[in-house]
């Protein structure tokens, strides 16, 4: 059976919808077609990299500690610094009860095919689209003690389940190398916040 030919499209094909979106784009609604737009283009030109999985960047192991209070404790003896907010964070955290290996993948918005300007929501999605699960709080403490070769300037985003909140409770872990020194910190992760395509999260991958 002879396969259907399909005919290159001509301009009079697109010269509707082109003129359509030319006028939505000077509009009233001009910037949000614009940023749509964007996107549009960006998914389009990515696809390929979409289609393959994230590959393991390392793993982590969790449940060696009972408690937010022996994290602080060892995060004190190996005189890594902690702000404020990572230490309230630590004091409701919840551990794993016996030990378990976690294989971390780490991308950034970028990779993930998306704009500048998204919000957490929506680099949740995205990585759940590509296989990727929300990582447990205790993952930013544990990945502190045992991330000991962390490039000066790099900051990576652990991430968790969306939050419901917008409140300034709403946090997440954030592990720096800044100036030779390993910081643990809590950032804002609710509702408004936006990201820039260089930011780098830390996802779980399941299926190791």
């Amino acid at each position: 059976m002879e396969s259907a030919m399909t005919e290159p499209l001509t301009l009079r094909n697109v010269s509707g919808p082109l003129s359509k979106l030319l006028e939505n784009l000077s509009g009233t609604d001009g910037s949000q077609w614009a940023t749509a737009l964007e996107r549009f283009l960006i998914l389009g030109t990515q696809e390929s990299t979409l289609a393959r999985r994230p590959r393991p960047w390392q793993t982590v192991m969790l449940g060696a500690f009972n408690n937010g209070a022996e994290y602080i404790h060892e995060l004190t003896n190996e005189r890594l610094s902690m702000n404020e907010k990572a230490r309230e964070m630590l004091d409701s955290l919840s551990c794993e009860n016996v030990e378990k290996e976690v294989t971390l993948v780490r991308m950034s918005v970028g990779d993930l095919a998306l704009p500048d300007g998204v919000t957490y929501e929506q680099i949740f999605e995205r990585a759940q689209a590509l296989g990727l699960s929300a990582c447990s709080q205790e993952v930013g403490p544990a990945l502190r003690l045992q991330f000991r070769g962390q490039p000066r300037g790099e900051k990576l985003l652990i991430a968790t389940q969306p939050f419901t909140d917008t409140s300034v409770s709403a946090r997440l872990f954030e592990l720096e190398c800044e100036k030779g020194v390993r910081w643990l910190r809590g950032v804002g992760g609710g509702k408004g916040g936006m990201w820039g395509k260089g930011a780098l999260f830390v996802f779980t991958d399941p299926t190791q």
